[in-house]
């Protein structure tokens, strides 16, 4: 771009862009003159020497000079151009004579048609030619200004329709020659709008760019002024930091102390009740991670009011302190050691189970009967009884387990001190313990074996209308062929974490079924229990099963209500995932839980599965007839179908279609049946129970 043209300013009005943007157009078709006049002599001397060569008598020195005229004046246009400096206000006069030399070019150009013979068509094709080749490249030369391009160009092509026009026999060139002008105009167009907005850029950016300079000059003055503060209140800051790094590491030495009173007893300088709890809480939490075990001992001074009240408190308190300092040398690095109060203390002992524990309890049992106190001439003897509760997942809280630890103590004190009571649950809970774990090797056997078996019952449709629908059952075939029903194993399950993987497996042998079923219209679903909605892993698993089956609209999950509550993010997830593939949802037992509809807005499912303890006596009660009747209008109000489960006769049937429930089920329409292949087909199951696997549609 010429140096000459003056920079406009980084901001104004609509018409000052405009005006600076033709200053930008004509500053480009100046800075390419030089070569436009170089490629104009050239083409025209290469043309006179071609009709030079057919015709050495053609009248061609006129024209010749006519070009170097125009040359001569384009080269006196272009230095008058550069000597002057160009700003909006006078660019308007240099456009105009750009304009009228293009225009006296072009006329140039245009008497070349009268220079041959036109009839002469080796004379005159090389003409037409050389002048339709020069429209096209002024269309490029030029595209900076389309006026600038019209100005050269109209006068060639009204040359050469008025010599094509004079001659009837070439008449019917008029037409090519037009819509060739409308050609390269349209060409000449489109370059020119592409090339004024390229322009329109550069401008933005150059006006950009003097805003970004104006707003670095000021930046510079401004930090110059803002590095002349700072460095007046480096100083000043300086001292005050000095005075400030004292106090700190005051305030840090007293809250340091106070954080360490806090925390410790003042007379025995170990761990007191409220971090001992503290300690205890983390305990109790951690174990339901990470299954450790963990052991918690309270222990009390046998003969301790002897001393007190022999003595006085200064003896106390001086056993006190030894003992501590003994127990403590005695405990292992990591264990806490802690004074709950009065005679009282408390061990933390972490990852040691019953065996390890009683080693280390009984050191320490042993330790004490061993020492002899010495307060003013005068012996005593003192002994400690030890309480241990080890740390499992029937806690719920530190109180449990404090309660439970204190408790031992208390019965280790009444069968005579100086020993230790180990806390364990009353004998039915153990044997139900006992019970439970026999069931989780029972129920790995069986899986391993083959004998985890499903069976269906039906769900008919309270009009009679509609393909098969069923409720798929978990049985269990023991070691003798007998069929065991949920309710004996599916709690052990539940306790173990065994249920997302029997979970699995039922989505598995279902998705496998139904993709090789050839009976194509009855519909399965699979009730997903709260411990595998709490996996992040379900989602991925389902996704790849259900796309096994042809038609994934045959599987419907059933979720219970206080699963979905307690897992409410993550049973949004999936069942938006999986009714993007297809699939329908039931929300089981609803009515049990304590917000049913407040969630049920908020939960998109297909099917709403009215609790069985509605259904018992709805034909007696008008209290539950009432509660079914509402929610089976709120479900048909949104847009959900209602299943009414534990239908035992026809008179309930009646009430319920009295009511229009959808679908019913129970033992008045169809005892389980197996229906795998392998699986004993059709053999009845004599017994429905409570289950986690269910299927409706």
């Amino acid at each position: 771009m010429p140096s000459n043209v003056a920079s406009a300013p980084a901001a104004g009005s609509d018409r000052s862009r405009v005006t600076r943007l033709h200053v930008k157009r004509y500053a480009l078709l100046h800075s390419q003159l030089p070569g436009t006049v170089v490629g104009s002599l050239v083409a025209a001397g290469l043309v006179t020497l071609l009709l030079y060569s057919h015709d050495p008598g053609l009248p061609l020195w006129p024209w010749l000079a006519a070009m170097l005229g125009v040359t001569l004046l384009r080269i006196s246009q272009l230095l008058c151009y550069r000597n002057i400096r160009i700003t909006p206000s006078n660019s308007a006069y240099w456009r105009r004579a750009y304009i009228v030399c293009n225009m006296v070019a072009g006329a140039a150009w245009g008497t070349l048609v009268f220079v041959p013979d036109i009839h002469e068509f080796r004379q005159a094709m090389p003409v037409l030619v050389v002048l339709c080749g020069v429209m096209a490249a002024a269309g490029v030369l030029y595209a900076a200004s389309l006026r600038a391009f019209i100005a050269f160009a109209v006068p060639i092509m009204g040359a050469i329709l008025i010599k094509l026009w004079g001659h009837p026999e070439l008449r019917e060139l008029v037409p090519l020659m037009l819509a060739y002008s409308l050609m390269v105009g349209g060409g000449a167009l489109r370059t020119a709008r592409a090339l004024s907005e390229s322009l329109a850029v550069q401008l933005e950016n150059v006006e950009l760019l003097d805003s970004l300079q104006e707003e670095r000059d000021r930046f510079r003055l401004l930090n110059a002024e803002l590095e002349s503060r700072v460095s007046d209140r480096t100083t000043e800051l300086s001292t005050s930091n000095e005075l400030l790094q004292q106090e700190i590491a005051e305030r840090d030495r007293v809250q340091r102390k106070l954080l360490y009173q806090a925390s410790h007893d003042a007379l025995t300088s170990l761990v007191n009740r409220t971090e001992f709890e503290s300690c205890l809480r983390k305990i109790v939490s951690d174990r339901r991670r990470t299954r450790r075990p963990h052991a918690v001992c309270c222990m009390d001074l046998d003969q301790f009011k002897l001393v007190n009240d022999t003595c006085g408190h200064g003896a106390g308190d001086e056993l006190l302190r030894r003992l501590s300092g003994m127990m403590q040398s005695q405990v292992r690095t990591g264990d806490v050691l802690a004074r709950l109060g009065g005679d009282e203390f408390g061990i933390l002992l972490y990852d040691a189970g019953l065996n390890e524990s009683m080693q280390l309890i009984e050191r320490l049992r042993d330790m004490i009967e061993n020492f002899t106190f010495l307060w003013e001439r005068r012996q005593f003897k003192v002994t400690a009884s030890f309480g241990v509760a080890i740390v499992t997942d029937d806690y719920d809280s530190v109180t449990d387990v404090l309660r439970d630890a204190d408790t031992a103590c208390f019965l280790a004190k009444d069968r005579g001190r100086n020993c230790v009571h180990v806390h364990v649950q009353d004998d039915a809970t153990v044997s139900e313990r006992r019970q439970q774990m026999a069931w989780i090797n029972r129920l790995d056997a069986a899986m391993a074996d083959g004998r985890l078996l499903l069976a269906r019952q039906p769900i008919v449709h309270g009009a009679g209308q509609g393909a098969p629908h069923w409720e798929v059952l978990l049985r269990l075939r023991d070691e003798d062929g007998d069929i065991v029903t949920p309710g004996f194993f599916l709690p052990a399950a539940e306790r173990f974490g065994m249920m997302p993987r029997i979970d699995r497996f039922v989505v598995e042998r279902i998705t496998d079924y139904l993709a090789d079923d050839s009976e194509g219209v009855d519909c399965y679903a699979i009730n997903l229990s709260g411990a595998s909605l709490g996996d992040e892993r379900l989602i991925a698993f389902l996704v790849e099963r259900v796309k096994r089956c042809a038609n994934p609209a045959r599987l419907c999950f059933e979720i219970t209500e206080t699963s979905a509550i307690s897992n409410l993010t993550q049973v949004r997830e999936i069942i938006g995932e999986l009714r993007g593939l297809g699939c329908q949802f039931s929300l089981d037992d609803f009515g049990t839980g304590m917000a049913s509809f407040d969630y049920l807005r908020s939960l998109p499912v297909d099917f709403l599965k009215i609790d069985g303890s509605f259904i018992r006596d709805i034909a007696e009660n008008p209290i539950s007839l009432a509660m079914v009747r509402a929610v089976n209008d709120i479900a048909h109000l949104m847009g959900m179908r209602t299943v009414a489960e534990f239908v035992e006769s026809h008179e309930i049937a009646s009430v319920l279609r009295g009511i229009d429930v959808d679908y019913l089920q129970g033992y008045a329409f169809g005892r389980p049946c197996f229906f795998m292949p392998g699986d004993s087909d059709h053999e009845v199951v004599s017994h429905i129970d409570t289950v986690q696997f269910v299927v409706n549609a």
